[in-house]
């Protein structure tokens, strides 16, 4: 597997996140929703690399069909490639929506997965994305922890105040 180039989910994979017909572990789930068609995945290891598994993961979504190649990455053969801050695809609020799912899937492991798609279904505003975290941190106060629901909540102004002014 070439981790300098760019993977994209494939039918099959939008299918598995879309209707859960593939009895995916919830790590492969969380990864598929990671891997957005934009960033080689050697960016994507080095920005969720903390995620135990990461790369067996990401070998079983492309032995199994859930994820395809679409280029090599620019970056030289042997280095990391550098996250861009925002590239023309990653509006501000694609990069709020990028780091809340990093949290979620770091912070809530074993309940993430509903959470994730709260902000994978909401619109890429400000708006949109402060109702997904409201209704994320609803849903987290019932079902994990009211503090991680807090937690969540500051991540969220932080990156609302710092990004999207």
């Amino acid at each position: 597997m070439d981790i300098s180039a760019v993977y994209a989910r494939s039918a099959k994979g939008e299918e598995a996140l879309r209707l859960h017909r593939h009895q995916l572990r919830l790590l492969h789930r969380q990864v598929l929703f990671l891997i957005d068609g934009r960033s080689p995945l050697n960016a994507l290891l080095d920005r969720w690399g903390a995620l135990n598994g990461l790369d067996e993961a990401i070998t079983f979504l492309v032995q199994h069909g859930f994820i395809e190649p679409l280029r090599r990455s620019s970056a030289a053969p042997g280095l990391p490639a550098a996250v861009p801050a925002a590239g023309p695809g990653d509006s501000p609020a694609e990069q709020v929506r990028q780091r809340l799912v990093a949290w979620l899937v770091a912070k809530v492991p074993g309940n993430s997965d509903k959470l994730v798609g709260k902000l994978h279904d909401a619109p890429a505003s400000q708006a949109g994305l402060q109702s997904a975290v409201e209704s994320c941190c609803r849903v987290m106060r019932l079902t994990v922890d009211e503090q991680l629901a807090g937690q969540f909540a500051e991540q969220a102004r932080a990156l609302f105040d710092s990004r999207m002014p």
